[in-house]
């Protein structure tokens, strides 16, 4: 007496037989071990060794495992012997391989201070700008770590800035205000700097929002803008604007180190960048003083008066400078055009 089943693909038959008992398969003439081909076996064969029996074929009136138990071809079996046991029930399998390697580094936060109004042409420039391969990020690409203090003034947004910056242990911070608009090359042109640190402090170029309207770098104070340059050229200087700055946090930490706490919004966070301001009575003339200034200007006084540049440990640097009065670089091939609330671009 013998017991005629015909297969269904093999395929098919691994799919089914996952979560199915190989007696109940082997008792049903559903299922067969392979396309078109019948296995003859005596019901006291199967009944014996159905726990035993898996994928067979037969060749030249042999029977043949298909694979064992490790996963391997078996060689041809002699009619009537059965391949080795293996469990009925396919495992899923899942490999976990710990590279070591301790994930994403912070390498660049982009800080905006913001009055919560921007216009569309800044929205478009700032999130079509092309991200480098691999930048900040294992991935290729990745948003990048953004910083929006809403509604303070410019200093006090910078310093909330700068604390996210040490307490996330950022490497460097690109300050870009929200009335600069980009060219989709930005941070390509950063990152060539962050990559071959050429320099702690490097702004891109951008003019003043007036008619007729002046770019916005400086040698000396009180002289009016420094203008003795090509489009395109590294220009070397002692005064740059913060609306799109690329700050090595190495130099912002010595600062932070040297400034003192204070109060903002209900954070507390300390004073690397101040607006000055000061209002006094001279007592031998009588007349009233006032004296006044915007943040960037201060910043980069701060900075070459108080050596932190050396402090920061780009002695280097430093030493390969032409005249350590200008420590700053304006690379005018990193190009913005300044956009009021109307929409107006200048230049």
């Amino acid at each position: 007496m013998s017991n005629k089943m015909v297969g269904r693909p093999v395929e098919e038959f691994d799919d089914m037989y996952t979560n199915a008992p190989l007696r109940t398969i082997a008792h049903t003439d559903d299922w067969g071990l392979a396309p078109g081909i019948a296995v003859d076996l005596s019901e006291e064969e199967l009944k014996a060794n159905v726990d035993a029996i898996e994928e067979l074929r037969i060749e030249e009136g042999k029977y043949a495992a298909l694979a064992g138990p490790d996963g391997k071809l078996i060689p041809d079996l002699q009619e009537g012997q059965v391949a080795p046991s293996r469990r009925p029930t396919i495992e899923y399998k899942k490999i976990i391989q710990d590279s070591g390697d301790p994930g994403y580094i912070n390498r660049v936060l982009l800080g905006t201070a913001c009055t919560g109004l921007v216009r569309i042409e800044w929205v478009a420039a700032r999130y079509n700008a092309v991200q480098p391969v691999n930048w900040s990020h294992v991935e290729m690409t990745q948003q990048i770590p953004t910083f929006y203090p809403l509604r303070y003034q410019v200093a006090d947004a910078q310093n909330l800035i700068v604390k996210q910056a040490i307490e996330g242990d950022f490497q460097w911070v690109l300050l870009l205000e929200h009335d600069v608009v980009v060219q989709p090359t930005v941070f390509m042109q950063f990152n060539e700097y962050m990559h071959n640190k050429r320099s702690p402090v490097v702004s891109g170029l951008y003019f003043t929002r007036s008619r007729p309207s002046d770019p916005l770098v400086f040698r000396g104070r009180g002289v009016g803008v420094y203008d003795e340059w090509e489009q395109g050229d590294v220009v070397y200087c002692d005064g740059i604007p913060t609306g799109l700055l690329l700050i090595h946090v190495g130099l912002l930490r010595e600062m932070w180190n040297d400034s003192p706490d204070y109060a903002v919004g209900g954070a507390i966070t300390r004073r690397v960048f101040n607006t000055p301001r000061a209002y006094w009575k001279n007592p031998q003339t009588g007349y009233v003083n006032m004296a006044g200034g915007t943040s960037d200007l201060d910043w980069c006084t701060r900075v070459i008066e108080g050596d932190y540049l050396r402090k920061a440990g780009w002695n280097e640097y430093m030493d390969n400078l032409e005249d350590e009065k200008y420590p700053f670089i304006c690379d005018t091939g990193i190009f913005a055009r300044h956009v009021n609330p109307n929409g107006e671009m200048f230049p």
